[in-house]
C-alpha cells in the first residue's frame, strides 16, 4: 500500500465511512472511494516530485471539472462540457 492510498484509508476512517477493519457502511461511499483509490494508484505510479505533483493535481482538476486551463478570447472552440455516462 502506497502513501497515498494509507493516507485515503486515514481519511475514510477520520470521516466515519469505514471502521477500524477498513469495512464500509455503505455502498455507494464504498464504490466512490475504491474509484479515489484506483486514482490515486495512477497518480502515484506516475512518480510525481513535489513540483509535477501539485501542477498536475491543479490541471486534472480543471479537466475533470470540464474547465478550460488555457481560455483565451480569440479561440474558436467550444467551452462547453457535457457530462456523459459511461456505457456499458
Amino acid at each position: 500500500m502506497n502513501n497515498y492510498e494509507k493516507h485515503a484509508w486515514q481519511e475514510f476512517r477520520a470521516a466515519g465511512w469505514v471502521d477500524d477493519n477498513n469495512k464500509f457502511q455503505d455502498e455507494m461511499q464504498e464504490a466512490m472511494c475504491q474509484h479515489v483509490i484506483k486514482l490515486l494508484n495512477v497518480f502515484e505510479g506516475e512518480g510525481h516530485s513535489g513540483s509535477s505533483a501539485p501542477y498536475a493535481i491543479s490541471l486534472f482538476e480543471k479537466l475533470a471539472k470540464g474547465k478550460r486551463h488555457y481560455a483565451s478570447a480569440k479561440s474558436k472552440e467550444s467551452s462547453s462540457f457535457t457530462w456523459r455516462r459511461r456505457s456499458a
